[in-house]
């Protein structure tokens, strides 16, 4: 298919796809809950079981079309129109674009010149791209008949027919390009490339759809997107009009930046040096070997659900199951410390302590937050615990499960932890908590039965207390 030139010509499109035109809408409306990918399959079983004589009345639709390509781009490249392109894009416009004409009279206030194609930076081509484009030409006048995706089959034998030797120009071509493309940073400034109806009405949804994820409203949008009749898409066409004549007007006074700029923004700037940067890789726990190992059962699934799966599968696992995976998590444990070892000659800190088989999320709680409560603490010290039961948890979990069991603490238990935030940061230099003795009997749910005197905290509060973690 032919792209589409500076001057926008409506591209031509060949017979599969003016097949799959008006076949789309039936399939849509036959079957609402299909995606873009069923569809598309069904578009292609229908097409291949056609016959040649069934197929002639699109060949002949394409040919038309590629006529009326190349008669229009003959047009639009005379000299005489094209100062004229932005006038003749609101001639051309619906008579119900009222709405928009100040619009475009402000996006075209300054002189009108030529549009330039897009100046920003582009992925370099290969080299089949270059020999394509100088032979396209000729292979099309030698078999003129030859449909699109012949014609690339044909191009593709006549490349790989020729020798490294013959290849040499073409080859040269792309790595000339490939080198530009590596000096010649993108122009922070170039104008912003003009959004499509589909984008404008995607946004438009978003706003009022912002529970749903990216994925999930984008499938959803498309659905609706293909069902959707041209009048219902016609506000969204409009602005996608508004926002192509703002991106040639924007192109008009674009001004790209200077060779000397380019080469200065093209210097990687210095970056301080990133300490310990071949670190020892921490050992995985058994629950991530036994997750790893799984995940090819659920590659249908999205990441998400198929977290929540497996943690449910390992939770419900006898021990005598997970003994493999202990093993190996013992073994990863272990080849961890002979690292770190070896590259810290046995300094005792907190990358290098004894883990004794645990995972480092268990018995690495890390530095001291900065919290103005001892409750923030104190879910602080439980959360390594907490997760290593129950490792599918969320942080809103972590805060509401260490919730019951401060409310569980007597006033004289809470203390070491209150007294704690009165210390000042710089004086406390444990390595963990541990140290304090506060986490003797916390897991004892009996320790504390019908205590009337604990002080129960609302819903508000521990929010409050939690963003201190």
């Amino acid at each position: 298919m032919a792209k589409a030139t500076s001057t926008s010509v409506r591209p031509w499109r060949n017979a599969y796809l003016h097949f799959a035109d008006g076949k789309r809408v039936e399939i849509v409306q036959a079957h609402p809950a299909w995606g873009n990918d069923a569809i598309s399959r069904e578009l292609g079983r229908l097409w291949k079981a056609l016959s040649p004589s069934e197929r002639v009345v699109w060949t002949n639709l394409a040919a038309y079309d590629r006529a009326r390509y190349l008669a229009e781009t003959q047009v639009a490249s005379a000299p005489s129109l094209l100062d004229m392109d932005l006038q003749s894009f609101l001639l051309t416009s619906s008579s119900s674009t009222t709405g928009l004409d100040d619009a475009f009279s402000a996006l075209d206030a300054q002189p009108t010149s030529p549009v330039v194609a897009s100046l920003k930076h582009k992925h370099p081509n290969r080299a089949f791209f270059y020999f394509w484009r100088a032979q396209k030409a000729a292979v099309q006048a030698a078999h003129p008949t030859l449909l699109p995706q012949s014609l690339g089959k044909e191009m593709g034998r006549r490349w790989r027919a020729l020798s490294r030797d013959e290849k040499q120009p073409w080859i040269a071509l792309a790595a000339a390009e490939d080198a530009a493309a590596e000096t010649l940073p993108k122009d922070a400034r170039a104008p912003k490339t003009p959004k499509h109806a589909f984008q404008l009405f995607l946004e438009h949804r978003r706003s009022s759809q912002r529970h749903l994820s990216y994925n999930a409203l984008t499938k959803e949008s498309a659905v609706l997107w293909r069902a959707m009749s041209s009048a219902e898409k016609a506000d969204f066409t409009r602005l996608a009009e508004l926002e192509r004549a703002r991106y040639e007007a924007e192109m008009r006074r674009y001004v790209p930046m200077s060779k000397g700029v380019k080469k200065r923004a093209s210097t990687p700037p210095r970056t301080a040096k990133k300490a310990n940067q071949k670190r020892t890789k921490y050992p995985k726990s058994a629950f991530v070997y036994y997750e790893l190992e799984n995940r090819r059962r659920y590659q249908d699934r999205p990441y998400n659900e198929y977290m929540v799966a497996i943690a449910k599968e390992w939770r419900e696992l006898p021990e005598t199951a997970k003994a493999t995976w202990r093993a190996m998590a013992r073994d990863d444990v272990r080849r961890y410390e002979a690292q770190q070892a070896e590259s810290d000659a046995g300094a005792t800190t907190p990358e290098t302590m004894s883990l004794n088989g645990a995972s480092p999320r268990e018995t690495l709680p890390g530095p001291l937050p900065t919290a103005t409560s001892g409750f923030a603490l104190f879910v602080h010290a439980k959360k390594h615990e907490l997760l290593a039961m129950e490792p599918h948890l969320t942080h809103n979990d972590v805060v509401h499960k260490a919730s019951k069991l401060w409310r569980l603490l007597s006033p004289n238990e809470k203390e070491p932890w209150r007294n704690l935030v009165k210390t000042p940061a710089k004086k406390v230099e444990l390595t963990t908590l541990d140290q304090l003795n506060l986490m003797e009997g916390l897991w004892d749910d009996e320790a504390h039965p019908g205590d009337d005197s604990i002080d129960m905290l609302d819903e508000e509060t521990l929010a409050g207390l939690a963003k201190g973690l």
